[in-house]
C-alpha cells in the first residue's frame, strides 16, 4: 500500500512548509511506521537555522522516535504489524542493517546491506534527512527498529537514542570509580551524562 500523508519541511531558514509526500511499499527488509513521538534534538534546531553542515535546505527535522509498526516487507522476521517500536536512524545517511555478517561482527561501517533513506525533490533540490519524525509516516530498515514493553510510553522510548548515546561516550571515556569527569555544554545530552557518570 502507498502511504500518502503530509509532512514538515524546512524550505527556508526559520520555516517549516507542510509538503504532500508519498512513502512506496516497503522493502524487503523494510518497515513503514507511524510515529507516536519524537524529540527536538539539537541538530533539528540547526536545521531549522539553516545552519546544519550536512543538511542543506529543503531539509526534514526529526530523527529520534517512538512509533507503531503498519507494514512490514516480505522477508521481515524480527518486527510485525502493531509492534510499538522505537526507531533509529530516521532520515539519516545509510544505516547499518544490524543483521549481516559484518553488523553481527560489530563492523557495521562496512555493512552490505546498509538502509538507504528515500528522499524526493522539492522546488529542483533534494530534501535532506526525509523521511521526518515529526511527520505521520516514516519509513526504515527492520534492523533499526527495536520491540518496547507495553510499559513504556513512548516519550520515554524517544529518548532511548540520547541515554545510549551518553552511556557509550561513558564507557568509552574509560573512567573508574574514583575518577574525576568534566562534562562541556549543560544542555539536555550534557545532563544525561552527568546522570550516566554519576550511575557508573
Amino acid at each position: 500500500m502507498f502511504v500518502k500523508f503530509r509532512s514538515p519541511i524546512v524550505l527556508e531558514p526559520y520555516k517549516f512548509t507542510w509538503v504532500d509526500v508519498e512513502l512506496p511499499d516497503p522493502g524487503p527488509h523494510e518497515a513503514i511506521f507511524r510515529n507516536r513521538a519524537c524529540l527536538i534534538f539539537g541538530s533539528d534546531l540547526h536545521v531549522y537555522k539553516g545552519l546544519h553542515p550536512f543538511a542543506p535546505l529543503p531539509a526534514c527535522c526529526g530523527n529520534e522516535v517512538a512509533a507503531d509498526v503498519v507494514e512490514v516487507g516480505n522477508k521481515v522476521t524480527s518486527i510485525e504489524a502493531g509492534d510499538k517500536v522505537y526507531v533509529a536512524g530516521v532520515g539519516a545517511n545509510p544505516v547499518p542493517c544490524n543483521h549481516c555478517l559484518n553488523c553481527v561482527k560489530g563492523d557495521t561501517t562496512t555493512c552490505v546491506n546498509p538502509h538507504i533513506p528515500i528522499s524526493f525533490d522539492v522546488g529542483g533540490k533534494r530534501v535532506a534527512r526525509f523521511p521526518s519524525g515529526y511527520g505521520e509516516y516514516i519509513i526504515g530498515h527492520e534492523g533499526n527498529a527495536f520491540k518496547l514493553l507495553e510499559s513504556m510510553s513512548y516519550y520515554e522510548a524517544a529518548i532511548t537514542t540520547d541515554l545510549a548515546y551518553v552511556i557509550g561516550v561513558v564507557k568509552r571515556s574509560g573512567a573508574r570509580i574514583g575518577d574525576s569527569a568534566v562534562i562541556l555544554g549543560a544542555g539536555p545530552i550534557g545532563h544525561r551524562t552527568l546522570e550516566v557518570v554519576r550511575l557508573a
